[in-house]
């Protein structure tokens, strides 16, 4: 009985010491809208669903700006459509992300009924551009969030789909 008791005790210790922290988090900032034509419910929606997409993507947990506010409310990131290396280190050390995405938003087309999302994730230690991703999307509700599913799995394969070659980053093999 105390080498059972033994035994699942030292089977717990991985779990407990290493599983906890095995979540690579990802800060979601607000969606740039360089052209200022997608409106804030809109860019929202499509802050939410990627939130959504990336903490149910295994190993990946999402922070959106609701998280972010709350540790660095005197920021504001995305006023010019442009983020500066020192505030994304900055943000990312702050709130604990290990990763920072930075989404675009455009209309593809003049009618307003596709849009086409583009994102960028940047590691927040080297500030280097990890993965980027870009899908068309009608603008129906479930499309929006069969998109952004399908954006965040492009953006988050796993780890092993990347290699690290001298001063070139992270290129994805095909």
């Amino acid at each position: 009985m105390k080498k059972l008791l033994l035994l699942a005790v030292l089977l717990m210790i991985p779990t407990v010491f290493y599983g906890q922290n095995t979540e690579k988090k990802i800060a979601i900032l607000e969606i740039v809208d360089r052209d200022e034509n997608v409106s804030q419910g809109m860019k929202l929606m499509l802050r939410g669903r990627l939130t959504a997409a990336v903490t149910a993507t295994p190993g990946y947990a999402g922070l959106d700006r609701v998280d972010m506010d709350a540790v660095l409310a005197e920021h504001n990131f995305q006023r010019s459509g442009m983020v500066a290396e020192k505030y994304i280190k900055q943000l990312g050390e702050a709130i604990g992300a290990d990763y920072v995405m930075i989404a675009e938003a455009a209309w593809f087309n003049s009618y307003k009924t596709e849009l086409v999302i583009s994102a960028k994730l940047i590691d927040v230690e080297s500030f280097q551009v990890v993965k980027t991703a870009m899908v068309n999307t009608p603008v129906s509700s479930a499309s929006v969030d069969e998109n952004c599913r399908a954006l965040a799995k492009k953006l988050l394969k796993p780890s092993n789909s990347f290699q690290q070659t001298p001063g070139s980053g992270y290129i994805p093999k095909y």
